[in-house]
């Protein structure tokens, strides 16, 4: 029952950030903004998984430092790349080019939250 609990809230935190990161980007016209929130998304999702889980406290919130440490980390990194250009990464231009909002939303920002989930369960 602990593991549906926890992947359930992992998918609502993943839902949730992709929702603010896609308003976000849209808005700005940089799809690249999904980079960003890849790393801190995780750490989320362990802190998400740390606080629901019913196992051990203390390997469940090492996890979750770790995975904010790392998280942290690339999430410096890529939103200095993004800060120091105007323009957006052209794999998004090249990858999006002609689609709706929509499929964008698609493409992007759902299939990222579905691999954060998946990416994560180790973690969770």
């Amino acid at each position: 029952m602990s593991l549906r609990r926890v992947v359930a809230r992992s998918a609502v935190v993943a839902a949730g950030l992709q929702t603010v990161t896609a308003a976000l980007a849209l808005r700005a016209g940089r799809r690249d903004y999904a980079d960003v929130v890849w790393g801190p998304g995780l750490a989320a999702i362990a802190v998400t998984a740390a606080a629901s889980a019913d196992g051990d406290r203390r390997r469940s919130w090492a996890l979750a430092a770790i995975a904010t440490g790392w998280a942290t980390r690339l999430g410096a990194l890529i939103a200095t790349r993004i800060r120091d250009t105007d323009d957006e990464d052209p794999r998004y231009t090249e990858f999006l080019e002609g689609d709706s909002t929509a499929a964008v939303v698609g493409k992007v920002f759902v299939t990222q939250g579905l691999a954060q989930v998946l990416v994560s369960m180790p973690v969770q």
